[in-house]
């Protein structure tokens, strides 16, 4: 799935409707896959708040090439 495409269909149905950033980093993890599961995992290990940031600052570069 187009990465863009993504993010808006995930801040959609979950980030604007869900307040905990537990649940949503679950909802994130379920959601990706390969690589960016792989990378994105460690943050599950974080505080709920500063994991769910650096999932997405992690996707983000990942999808920039920067990782």
């Amino acid at each position: 799935m187009e990465y863009w495409k993504f993010v808006r269909n995930f801040q959609a149905l979950v980030d604007d409707k869900i307040d905990d950033s537990s649940a949503k980093l679950s909802y994130l993890l379920q959601h990706c896959q390969g690589k960016a599961r792989r990378i994105i995992d460690s943050c599950s290990r974080k505080r709920p708040d500063e994991g769910y940031s650096e999932a997405w600052r992690l996707l983000e570069a990942i999808m920039d090439g920067r990782i």
